[in-house]
């Protein structure tokens, strides 16, 4: 099928007592007459692991203080905040990073008061390093997340531009429930672009 005939590609939840366990990779597609195909098509999906659960002894990682990372390298960083249901910063400004694109995961995310266990949250952002003409935010949708259970607790996360005089936020976060302490939060970036 032609991709001007993609319309969505998302992920569902398997629970373990269904069969297969895991994550089922569905696809929607966007027809001329009624819904659904009316032929049959094979589509091939590729997957590579960005960033794996335990990072490599040849993986190059920076941490606080450090320079930002360059192409295919890590910063992971730790931080102790407070996840609300209204955008919150999370304490990486905007100077922490090199502006690129880079893929962002949350790793082990336990908040059990909220219902979510050892789930891990992922997403792909561009990020500007230092000071813009605007006050703009870019949200993604949500992040996708893998792990034990999330309860359906929905997290988002987004990219707060600010003007040159600062303070310039960088990355802000947003959850549909309230937490109820600041915690650690083990927060991963690997440039892609």
């Amino acid at each position: 099928a032609p991709w001007k005939d993609f319309e969505m590609l998302r992920t569902q939840r398997r629970t373990w007592n269904v069969g297969r366990g895991g994550l089922a990779l569905q696809m929607a597609t966007k027809c001329q007459h009624g819904s659904g195909t009316t032929h049959a098509f094979r589509y091939d999906f590729f997957f590579r692991l960005a960033i794996p659960a335990s990072l490599p002894p040849s993986a190059v990682v920076y941490g606080d203080h450090q320079p930002s990372p360059g192409l295919d390298e890590f910063k992971t960083l730790d931080r102790h905040f407070r996840i609300r249901n209204q955008w919150t910063n999370v304490p990486v400004s905007a100077g922490a990073l090199a502006t690129g694109t880079y893929l962002v995961q949350f790793k082990n995310v336990d908040i059990h008061a909220v219902g979510v266990y050892a789930e891990t949250f992922s997403a792909v952002m561009s990020w500007r390093s230092g000071g813009t003409n605007a006050n703009d935010a870019s949200e993604l949708v949500n992040f996708h997340s893998a792990g034990h259970a999330r309860n359906n607790v929905k997290f988002k996360l987004r990219f707060k531009e600010s003007g040159w005089q600062g303070p310039w936020e960088g990355l802000q976060i947003w959850c549909s429930h309230d937490t109820p302490a600041a915690q650690v939060y083990t927060v991963v970036f690997k440039r892609m672009i």
